[in-house]
């Protein structure tokens, strides 16, 4: 997760008053451990985990406590080391959420033309290493998705969000396409 330091924020955008790093906390007889700072941004949080070890969490600066401007970078942590996962054209929202235990990642990022992170258009994204970022793309007619899982299969699951729809349904990604809006079996 993250937690906040005694070190004051470098945004005067946010209510914020000290800056945030990811952290890692193993057991009960080990402390919380703070991971390391990627490319120099003031903050950073850690958003998902798999049974290896490995991290992923976003880095950036306190804009609008955690996304937007505070997801400039989305990040892998292996053996504490970052690693940029770079990002599909956009300046912000660039969110890994989850890393399976075959090291795939999967989360959301803007697109270009996101105005500085003022105006999201996220589509989700599989990350599978050495990289780039593959967009996952939308439903037909839909603005934004959203990947939230790899199962063992490593077949991305997110949803795909249309334009005022209030609970999107899950769907999984087959052939790097979402495959449909219909409610996933459990």
């Amino acid at each position: 997760g993250w937690s906040g330091n005694k070190v004051p924020s470098l945004s005067v955008a946010v209510r914020e008053v000290y800056q945030f790093g990811a952290v890692i906390w193993v057991s009960w007889d080990i402390p919380v451990q703070q991971l390391s700072q990627h490319c120099g941004d003031p903050d950073c949080a850690a958003t998902g985990i798999n049974h290896r070890g490995q991290v992923v969490g976003i880095s950036g600066i306190c804009q609008n406590a955690v996304g937007n401007q505070s997801a400039t970078h989305a990040v892998l942590w292996q053996n504490g080391v970052p690693v940029d996962l770079g990002n599909l054209g956009g300046t912000a929202w660039h969110t890994p959420m989850a890393i399976n235990n075959q090291g795939v990642v999967v989360g959301f990022s803007d697109l270009a033309g996101d105005q500085q992170g003022s105006k999201p258009n996220f589509h989700a994204f599989e990350w599978v290493r050495p990289g780039p970022m593959h967009d996952l793309g939308t439903l037909p007619g839909d603005s934004f998705s959203h990947a939230f899982a790899a199962n063992r299969q490593t077949k991305p699951e997110g949803v795909s969000d249309a334009p005022g729809l209030a609970s999107p349904p899950p769907f999984i990604y087959r052939g790097g396409h979402p495959a449909h809006r219909h409610p996933l079996a459990a």
